[in-house]
C-alpha cells in the first residue's frame, strides 16, 4: 500500500487589529479602561456586573456587550492595558536596558525636544503599577549618581523627570507620580553637583515652575527648593523636613 502524506494546510492569516470606533466613541473606552485598570479587579468586576444588567439605561456603554460593533476593539484595549496595571508588574530587562541605554542616554548626550519627549513617552506608558514606576523612577535617580555625567548631562535628566511629572499628573498615574517624587530630592541635588551659577538658575527655575503649579506638597518643595537655592559656598543646607523633624 501506498502512503500519502497528509496534504500541509497552509496557517491562517492572522486576524487583522479592530477599527477603531469613531473618535467621540473611542474617547468613551478608552478612558472606561484606563479608570477600570486604576481602580483594580474587584471595582473591575463590580462596574461591568452593573453596567451589563442595566445597559439598556447606559448606551454608550454598549461596547461591554460582545457583538456589540466596538467591543473588538473594548475587549483588545483592555487585555492588552489590564497586565501594565498589576501592582506586580514589572518591566523586563530589555525594556529597562532600552530606556536606560538608549532612550535616556540620548536624553543625556543630546538634550534635544525630541530625545525628551521619546524618553518621556516611554516612561508615562510604562509607569502604571507601583512596581513599574520604582524601575524607571530609579533608572533616573541612578544614572545621575554617575561621577562621569557632565553638568549639563544632568540638568538634561531633571528636565526630562519634570516632563514625566507633568504628564503623569495630567493623566493620574498616581503610581507613577509617586514614585517620581520619591526620587524628585535625589534628582535635584544630583542635578546641583558641581554646577555653575547659570546651572543652578536653571535647577531653580524648574523649581520655581513646580511651585506656581502646585504640583508637589509644601514640605517636599521646601526640601527642593533649599537645595536649589543654596549657594555653593554655604555648603549642604538644612532640608526643611529634617528642620521640622528637629523641632518636633
Amino acid at each position: 500500500a501506498v502512503l500519502c502524506a497528509a496534504p500541509v494546510m497552509a496557517a491562517p492569516p492572522p486576524m487583522p487589529p479592530p477599527m477603531p470606533p469613531p473618535a467621540e466613541e473611542r474617547l468613551v473606552i478608552d478612558r472606561f479602561v484606563t479608570a477600570m485598570a486604576q481602580n483594580g479587579m474587584d471595582y473591575e468586576m463590580w462596574t461591568f456586573n452593573r453596567l451589563q444588567a442595566n445597559i439598556a439605561s447606559y448606551p454608550k456603554y454598549g461596547f461591554l456587550v460582545p457583538g456589540h460593533r466596538n467591543h473588538p476593539y473594548f475587549y483588545t484595549k483592555m487585555t492588552s492595558e489590564r497586565p501594565k496595571w498589576h501592582p506586580a508588574y514589572r518591566l523586563p530587562d530589555y525594556d529597562i536596558d532600552l530606556f536606560r541605554n538608549g532612550l535616556l542616554a540620548n536624553v543625556i548626550a543630546l538634550g534635544s525636544v525630541d530625545a525628551i519627549a521619546k524618553a518621556k513617552d516611554f516612561c508615562v506608558d510604562h509607569m502604571k503599577s507601583p512596581a513599574s514606576s520604582q524601575q524607571l523612577a530609579s533608572v533616573l535617580r541612578d544614572r545621575l549618581s554617575d561621577p562621569s555625567l557632565t553638568c549639563a548631562g544632568r540638568l538634561h535628566v531633571l528636565y526630562l523627570a519634570s516632563d514625566i511629572l507633568y504628564h503623569l499628573i495630567r493623566k493620574q498615574y498616581l503610581p507613577g507620580v509617586g514614585m517620581l517624587k520619591n526620587v524628585l530630592v535625589p534628582i535635584v541635588q544630583q542635578s546641583l553637583q558641581g554646577a555653575a551659577e547659570a546651572e543652578r538658575v536653571l535647577v531653580s527655575a524648574v523649581v520655581a515652575q513646580w511651585r506656581r503649579d502646585s504640583l508637589l506638597e509644601p514640605l517636599l518643595l521646601a526640601d527642593l527648593e533649599s537645595w536649589a537655592n543654596a549657594r555653593i559656598a554655604l555648603g549642604v543646607p538644612q532640608t526643611a523636613s529634617a528642620a521640622a523633624a528637629a523641632a518636633a
